[in-house]
Order: C-alpha cells, then sequence, then structure tokens
C-alpha cells in the first residue's frame, strides 16, 4: 500500500500536524498543536524553535524565553545549538537583559568566526549586537523589534 510513511512515534506524529498546520498557513492552530506536543513531553529544537517563533509573532516574548532558557542544548556547536542561542540572544535583547544578550551573541560570533560564508550573517548580527549593547555604537532609531523580523513582538 501506498502512502504516505506513517510516524512511529506519538510525538513525532504530533509535531508533524503541528508544522502541517504552518504549511496550511493555519498559525494559531500549530502553536496549539506544538502546545500541546510540548505538554506532552515533545523536545525536539527544530519544532521547539518554531513554537517559540510562533509565540513571539504572537507577541508572548516572556513564553518564548521560558522555553529557550529552559533547554541548553548539548555543549557541542552544533548548527542547531548556535542557531538556538542567537534565538535567545535576539529574545533577551528584546525582553531587555542585556548580559544575556551579550553572552549569547558572543558565543555565535566565536563558534561561527570562520563559518562558510552564508553564515557570516549571523556572525555580523552578533558582531553589531555586541557592539551595541556595549554603547560603542548608537542604536540609530532602529528598535530590536524591527532587527529580528518581528514587528509585531511585545513584551507580556
Amino acid at each position: 500500500m501506498l502512502g504516505a510513511p506513517r510516524s512511529r512515534s506519538p510525538l513525532r506524529a504530533a509535531s508533524n500536524a503541528a508544522f502541517l498546520g504552518l504549511a496550511r498557513r493555519d498559525t494559531a492552530g500549530a502553536l496549539r498543536q506544538f502546545t500541546a506536543w510540548r505538554k506532552a513531553g515533545g523536545s525536539d529544537y527544530f519544532s521547539l524553535l518554531a513554537m517559540v517563533r510562533l509565540m513571539v509573532a504572537r507577541g508572548d516574548v516572556n513564553g518564548a524565553l521560558v522555553i529557550l532558557n529552559g533547554r541548553e542544548p548539548s555543549d557541542w556547536p552544533i548548527p542547531s545549538h548556535v542557531v538556538w542561542v542567537l534565538e535567545r540572544a535576539r529574545l533577551s535583547e528584546l525582553a531587555g537583559n542585556r548580559e544575556v544578550a551579550a553572552r549569547d551573541y558572543q558565543f555565535v560570533m566565536d563558534v561561527w568566526r570562520h563559518a562558510d560564508p552564508k553564515l557570516q550573517s549571523f556572525v555580523e548580527e552578533s558582531r553589531n549586537a555586541l557592539a551595541r549593547l556595549s554603547g560603542t555604537v548608537p542604536l540609530a532609531g532602529e528598535q530590536v523589534r524591527d532587527r529580528i523580523g518581528l514587528p509585531s513582538a511585545q513584551l507580556q
């Protein structure tokens, strides 16, 4: 019998359903499914990052930070770990936690300093953020939420 492969894990199936909701542009439904998936024990990085981004788009920056701060990726600087830390840096800066933001931006800059050219934009973003957070570069009126592409993000 041909067809889509069935997931062997109920958690994987729930995560897949949430991503399907995203594909259908049902962000509210996808966030509900990700939330149920997480409450059932779901914890893979990519699903959590998708959930975090949906939460931020909805304006729940603090809730997104709870997730990002609640789980530290492995010590290996694999791409998903660096992306996780960069996301936390962005949201920490948005929330006004300059110390955590600076630490996380520094990590991204250190790990990907000699990365492939496609990753250098993240290094440059981190370098600029560190300069901004240290006060050596003025903000020039640009809002953090605009820089990270989330103009509707609000702290709750």
